[in-house]
């Protein structure tokens, strides 16, 4: 028999020995106590050996190694809401879903490849990736190219005015505010001439606002089932209409209004009316 690390205590001597003389001691020593089971002999014999736990380790192994080759969880995270439900729809098409086998990481990257390319006009990032028993994805919507404005060659007045506001990006401003250009005057130049009288083409972007002027005449039926103030207000409306038909509504406005004429005469109604505008005589 092999003993190890023995001690006396009096009466009372406790060691160690290999699992297989267990039953050669007890025997002999029919008073002896096994105190404690340690190695892997007595792991394999009294463990292992016991059907039920058996079974129950292996089907936990069995579970392990299925389960961590499924996807349990599927987290998305991105800045384009509305396009979720079509990434998903995506996912499912490749078996990217919850409950389905994990493909390799290959795979996952040919597959990434494939969606990003399917959207390429809505997203311009998609990273699809598996972390533990997770498949993270991860994806940026595609921002619209900023168009710069083509240059344009020098820009001259449409319109006759008084200068009121300039508001020039690109090119050389040849015109001031309170001055007075008539119809075809240069505003903007494209080109500046250096200290060396060299040309350099600059390209003009901006807009010039000016007071312009209309005088408009209407001379219509008179609405016999309306009052004279009535007419007047209705024909004040009609013109105003007519004018606003000839402006830009976001910057451009009508400044000042000035009835010159008013008559009724039997059943007609003759209206004059002189407007002040402001608008952008480079359009």
């Amino acid at each position: 028999i092999e003993l190890y690390d023995v001690k006396i205590d009096g009466y009372c001597v406790t060691f160690k020995s290999p699992y297989k003389y267990k039953k050669i001691i007890l025997n002999r020593f029919p008073n002896a106590i096994c105190k404690r089971h340690s190695g892997i002999l007595f792991f394999i014999k009294n463990k292992l050996l016991n059907f039920s736990l058996l079974i129950s380790v292996s089907l936990s192994f069995c579970m392990f190694f299925y389960m961590n080759n499924k996807i349990i969880d599927i987290e998305i995270n991105g800045d384009y809401p509305n396009f979720e439900e079509t990434l998903i729809n995506s996912l499912n098409e490749n078996n990217l879903a919850k409950h389905n086998k994990f493909p390799s990481s290959s795979e996952l990257l040919e597959i990434e490849d494939k969606i990003l390319n399917l959207h390429y006009e809505k997203i311009e990032f998609l990273e699809i990736r598996r972390s533990g028993v997770i498949l993270k994805v991860k994806y940026t919507k595609r921002r619209k190219s900023i168009e710069l404005p083509t240059p344009q060659n020098s820009i001259y007045a449409t319109k006759s005015g008084i200068i009121k506001q300039i508001l020039v990006k690109t090119g050389v401003v040849e015109v001031s505010v309170n001055q007075y250009v008539k119809q075809g005057d240069i505003l903007i130049n494209d080109t500046l001439i250096d200290s060396n009288g060299k040309s350099i083409y600059l390209g003009c972007e901006g807009k010039i606002y000016a007071y312009t002027w209309y005088l408009y005449e209407i001379e219509a039926d008179l609405n016999q089932n309306l009052s004279v103030e009535e007419n007047y207000l209705l024909s004040i409306d009609k013109s105003r209409e007519k004018v606003l038909l000839n402006i830009d509504g976001k910057d451009e406005y009508i400044e000042k209004e000035n009835v010159l004429q008013f008559n009724v005469n039997a059943s007609k109604i003759t209206l004059k009316v002189h407007y002040t505008l402001v608008e952008d005589i480079t359009r």
